[in-house]
């Protein structure tokens, strides 16, 4: 079974009812799509999971307080997800060595600004 199909019923098992077209609006993208790359045979594309992961986030947010094992079985559903980004991250097409570091070396360090963007606030006290 591919990655995609694993993902959708892994939701569909956590969040019943879920349908492919109501996946495919989780995805950020329009009511065919599931139906469509699963019917090419294609995956489901980076920018997809990464509005899921986003979308999980709010459904984890609302759940958490009154179904606390559902959160927990979505958050295991991210971290899937940021696995499958760090695989295709990490499977870059190039055979020449030093340039695959290069690439990998620039995405750890834009992933590291990235996180580390905000400055922490300061308080100050009188």
């Amino acid at each position: 079974m591919t990655f995609t199909r694993q993902l959708y019923q892994h939701i569909n098992d956590v969040l019943p009812g879920t349908t492919t077209r109501t996946f495919s609006h989780y995805c950020g993208r329009s009511e065919g799509y599931y139906g469509s790359i699963t019917a090419q045979n294609l995956p489901i594309s980076t920018n997809s999971l990464i509005y899921l992961a986003e979308f999980l986030d709010q459904i984890i947010a609302i759940k958490s307080n009154y179904q606390p094992h559902k959160a927990k079985q979505l958050r295991e559903i991210q971290e899937a997800i940021a696995d499958e980004i760090a695989y295709r991250t990490n499977n870059v097409p190039v055979s020449n060595l030093p340039v695959r570091k290069m690439i990998l070396g620039a995405v750890a360090c834009v992933a590291y600004k990235r996180d580390h963007q905000f400055a922490m606030p300061t308080v100050i006290l009188g």
